[in-house]
């Protein structure tokens, strides 16, 4: 299996993502609502991540 670098946008989403989740998991952005939604933030930017590495052009 061959794998390839992710493209800048998929990198670029995949970041804010996983920053946005962070700040929301650490309480630094409050949000009573949904108080996983962290959590969840932070695995859509793992698997976005993955896929843009699996699939080329991604």
């Amino acid at each position: 299996m061959r794998l390839s670098p992710p493209k800048t946008i998929s990198w670029s989403i995949a970041v804010l993502f996983g920053l946005i989740g962070i700040l929301l998991q650490q309480g630094i952005i409050p949000l009573d609502t949904y108080p996983e939604l962290g959590f969840w933030l932070m695995t859509i930017a793992f698997l976005i991540l993955a896929f843009a590495t699996l699939f080329r052009g991604l």
